[in-house]
Protein backbone atom coordinates (compact mmCIF):
# COMPACT_ATOMS: atom_id res chain seq x y z
CA UNK A 1 0.00 0.00 0.00
CA UNK A 2 2.83 2.35 0.94
CA UNK A 3 4.71 1.60 -2.29
CA UNK A 4 1.56 2.29 -4.30
CA UNK A 5 1.14 5.71 -2.64
CA UNK A 6 4.78 6.56 -3.33
CA UNK A 7 4.37 5.56 -6.98
CA UNK A 8 1.22 7.68 -7.36
CA UNK A 9 2.93 10.62 -5.65
CA UNK A 10 5.92 10.37 -8.00
CA UNK A 11 3.63 10.30 -11.04
CA UNK A 12 1.78 13.39 -9.78
CA UNK A 13 5.09 15.21 -9.14
CA UNK A 14 6.36 14.35 -12.63
CA UNK A 15 3.11 15.54 -14.24
CA UNK A 16 3.20 18.79 -12.25
CA UNK A 17 6.86 19.30 -13.20
CA UNK A 18 6.01 18.90 -16.90
CA UNK A 19 3.11 21.34 -16.57
CA UNK A 20 5.32 23.87 -14.77
CA UNK A 21 8.07 23.48 -17.37
CA UNK A 22 5.53 23.98 -20.15
CA UNK A 23 4.14 27.13 -18.56
CA UNK A 24 7.61 28.61 -18.00
CA UNK A 25 8.68 27.78 -21.55
CA UNK A 26 5.49 29.27 -23.00
CA UNK A 27 5.94 32.44 -20.94
CA UNK A 28 9.59 32.70 -21.97
CA UNK A 29 8.84 32.33 -25.68
CA UNK A 30 6.15 34.99 -25.30
CA UNK A 31 8.65 37.37 -23.66
CA UNK A 32 11.29 36.63 -26.31
CA UNK A 33 8.73 37.40 -29.01
CA UNK A 34 8.00 40.73 -27.34
CA UNK A 35 11.73 41.49 -27.10
CA UNK A 36 12.22 40.87 -30.82
CA UNK A 37 9.00 42.55 -31.93
CA UNK A 38 10.41 46.06 -31.86
CA UNK A 39 10.06 48.69 -34.55
CA UNK A 40 12.13 51.88 -34.30
CA UNK A 41 11.68 54.89 -36.55
CA UNK A 42 13.27 58.05 -35.23
CA UNK A 43 12.97 60.38 -38.24
CA UNK A 44 15.78 62.38 -36.68
CA UNK A 45 15.98 66.11 -37.36
CA UNK A 46 19.34 65.29 -38.94
CA UNK A 47 17.46 64.18 -42.06
CA UNK A 48 16.33 67.78 -42.50
CA UNK A 49 19.80 69.08 -41.62
CA UNK A 50 21.48 67.05 -44.36
CA UNK A 51 18.63 66.91 -46.86
CA UNK A 52 20.73 68.57 -49.58
CA UNK A 53 23.62 66.13 -49.08
CA UNK A 54 21.87 62.77 -48.89
CA UNK A 55 19.72 60.50 -50.99
CA UNK A 56 18.05 57.22 -50.06
CA UNK A 57 18.96 53.80 -51.42
CA UNK A 58 16.59 50.85 -51.08
CA UNK A 59 17.61 47.27 -51.79
CA UNK A 60 16.10 43.86 -51.02
CA UNK A 61 17.83 41.28 -48.84
CA UNK A 62 17.78 37.50 -49.29
CA UNK A 63 14.57 37.25 -47.25
CA UNK A 64 12.73 39.74 -49.46
CA UNK A 65 12.86 42.51 -46.84
CA UNK A 66 13.51 45.99 -48.23
CA UNK A 67 16.50 47.61 -46.56
CA UNK A 68 16.99 51.38 -46.70
CA UNK A 69 20.16 53.47 -46.44
CA UNK A 70 20.90 57.18 -46.40
CA UNK A 71 23.82 57.92 -48.74
CA UNK A 72 26.29 60.79 -48.70
CA UNK A 73 27.70 60.86 -52.24
CA UNK A 74 31.27 61.79 -53.11
CA UNK A 75 32.33 62.53 -56.67
CA UNK A 76 35.65 60.70 -56.40
CA UNK A 77 35.47 58.65 -53.19
CA UNK A 78 38.58 57.21 -51.56
CA UNK A 79 36.41 54.36 -50.38
CA UNK A 80 33.04 53.43 -48.93
CA UNK A 81 31.95 53.49 -45.29
CA UNK A 82 28.83 51.64 -44.17
CA UNK A 83 27.60 52.94 -40.81
CA UNK A 84 25.61 50.50 -38.68
CA UNK A 85 23.47 51.61 -35.75
CA UNK A 86 22.72 49.86 -32.47
CA UNK A 87 19.43 48.88 -30.88
CA UNK A 88 17.40 50.53 -28.11
CA UNK A 89 16.06 53.54 -29.97
CA UNK A 90 18.61 54.12 -32.72
CA UNK A 91 18.16 54.04 -36.47
CA UNK A 92 20.26 55.24 -39.40
CA UNK A 93 18.99 58.81 -39.17
CA UNK A 94 20.44 59.02 -35.65
CA UNK A 95 23.94 58.55 -37.09
CA UNK A 96 23.87 60.94 -40.03
CA UNK A 97 26.51 63.09 -38.32
CA UNK A 98 28.89 60.13 -38.67
CA UNK A 99 28.04 59.85 -42.35
CA UNK A 100 28.72 63.55 -42.81
CA UNK A 101 32.07 63.19 -41.02
CA UNK A 102 33.27 60.39 -43.29
CA UNK A 103 31.93 62.17 -46.36
CA UNK A 104 33.99 65.25 -45.53
CA UNK A 105 37.01 62.93 -45.46
CA UNK A 106 36.21 62.04 -49.11
CA UNK A 107 34.45 58.74 -48.43
CA UNK A 108 31.05 57.80 -49.79
CA UNK A 109 29.02 57.01 -46.69
CA UNK A 110 25.96 54.81 -46.25
CA UNK A 111 23.97 55.06 -43.01
CA UNK A 112 21.98 51.84 -43.12
CA UNK A 113 18.69 51.04 -41.39
CA UNK A 114 18.62 47.46 -40.15
CA UNK A 115 15.36 45.55 -40.55
CA UNK A 116 12.55 46.91 -38.35
CA UNK A 117 14.34 50.26 -38.12
CA UNK A 118 13.87 53.60 -39.84
CA UNK A 119 12.78 53.32 -43.46
CA UNK A 120 13.53 49.60 -43.75
CA UNK A 121 10.79 46.98 -43.70
CA UNK A 122 10.25 44.37 -41.02
CA UNK A 123 8.89 44.26 -37.50
CA UNK A 124 11.34 41.98 -35.70
CA UNK A 125 14.98 42.47 -34.81
CA UNK A 126 17.53 39.66 -34.68
CA UNK A 127 19.87 41.14 -32.04
CA UNK A 128 22.56 41.48 -34.73
CA UNK A 129 22.28 37.90 -36.01
CA UNK A 130 19.75 38.20 -38.84
CA UNK A 131 20.94 41.76 -39.52
CA UNK A 132 24.04 40.25 -41.14
CA UNK A 133 21.84 39.49 -44.16
CA UNK A 134 20.86 43.16 -44.38
CA UNK A 135 24.49 44.29 -44.59
CA UNK A 136 25.40 41.55 -47.06
CA UNK A 137 22.56 42.70 -49.32
CA UNK A 138 23.96 46.24 -49.37
CA UNK A 139 27.49 44.96 -49.99
CA UNK A 140 26.24 42.88 -52.92
CA UNK A 141 24.50 45.93 -54.38
CA UNK A 142 27.65 48.03 -53.99
CA UNK A 143 29.75 45.37 -55.68
CA UNK A 144 27.54 45.51 -58.79
CA UNK A 145 27.79 49.30 -59.13
CA UNK A 146 30.52 50.30 -61.65
CA UNK A 147 31.33 53.54 -59.80
CA UNK A 148 32.41 51.55 -56.73
CA UNK A 149 34.76 49.23 -58.59
CA UNK A 150 38.03 48.66 -56.69
CA UNK A 151 36.91 50.86 -53.80
CA UNK A 152 37.69 49.54 -50.35
CA UNK A 153 34.76 49.06 -47.98
CA UNK A 154 34.87 49.95 -44.30
CA UNK A 155 32.20 48.86 -41.81
CA UNK A 156 31.67 51.20 -38.87
CA UNK A 157 29.30 49.81 -36.26
CA UNK A 158 28.08 50.81 -32.81
CA UNK A 159 26.86 48.28 -30.22
CA UNK A 160 24.69 45.78 -32.12
CA UNK A 161 25.99 47.35 -35.33
CA UNK A 162 29.56 46.73 -34.19
CA UNK A 163 28.89 43.07 -33.50
CA UNK A 164 27.11 42.74 -36.85
CA UNK A 165 30.07 44.36 -38.64
CA UNK A 166 32.50 41.85 -37.13
CA UNK A 167 30.27 38.95 -38.12
CA UNK A 168 29.86 40.24 -41.68
CA UNK A 169 33.63 40.62 -42.07
CA UNK A 170 34.08 36.91 -41.35
CA UNK A 171 31.78 36.09 -44.26
CA UNK A 172 32.83 38.65 -46.88
CA UNK A 173 36.27 39.14 -48.39
CA UNK A 174 35.28 42.52 -49.84
CA UNK A 175 35.34 44.16 -46.39
CA UNK A 176 38.68 45.94 -45.99
CA UNK A 177 38.31 47.22 -42.44
CA UNK A 178 35.99 47.06 -39.44
CA UNK A 179 35.62 49.80 -36.84
CA UNK A 180 33.58 48.36 -33.99
CA UNK A 181 32.53 50.57 -31.07
CA UNK A 182 31.00 49.09 -27.90
CA UNK A 183 30.18 45.76 -29.53
CA UNK A 184 28.97 42.98 -27.25
CA UNK A 185 31.22 39.95 -26.91
CA UNK A 186 28.65 37.37 -27.96
CA UNK A 187 25.09 37.15 -29.26
CA UNK A 188 24.27 34.56 -26.61
CA UNK A 189 25.29 36.71 -23.62
CA UNK A 190 23.45 39.75 -24.97
CA UNK A 191 20.32 37.71 -25.64
CA UNK A 192 20.41 36.18 -22.15
CA UNK A 193 20.95 39.60 -20.55
CA UNK A 194 17.92 40.89 -22.44
CA UNK A 195 15.90 37.97 -21.06
CA UNK A 196 16.96 38.86 -17.51
CA UNK A 197 15.90 42.48 -18.05
CA UNK A 198 12.47 41.15 -19.02
CA UNK A 199 12.34 39.20 -15.71
CA UNK A 200 12.55 35.76 -17.28
CA UNK A 201 13.25 33.23 -14.47
CA UNK A 202 16.97 32.51 -14.10
CA UNK A 203 16.32 28.77 -14.43
CA UNK A 204 14.87 29.34 -17.89
CA UNK A 205 17.71 31.70 -18.85
CA UNK A 206 20.23 29.00 -17.95
CA UNK A 207 18.26 26.44 -19.96
CA UNK A 208 18.53 28.65 -23.05
CA UNK A 209 22.25 29.05 -22.38
CA UNK A 210 22.90 25.34 -22.55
Amino acid sequence: MFKKKVKVSLIIIIILAFILFGLITWQSHSIIKQMANIRVEKDSELIHKYQDEIDRIEIENSEGIKISSWRFKEQEPKGIVIILHGMHGQDASSLLDFGHFFNKAKYEAFCMDFRAHGKSEGNEIGFGYTEVKDVIALLSWIKKEPRYENKRVILYGISMGGATAINVATKRQDVSMVISASAFKSYTDTFLDSMRKENVPELVVKMFKY
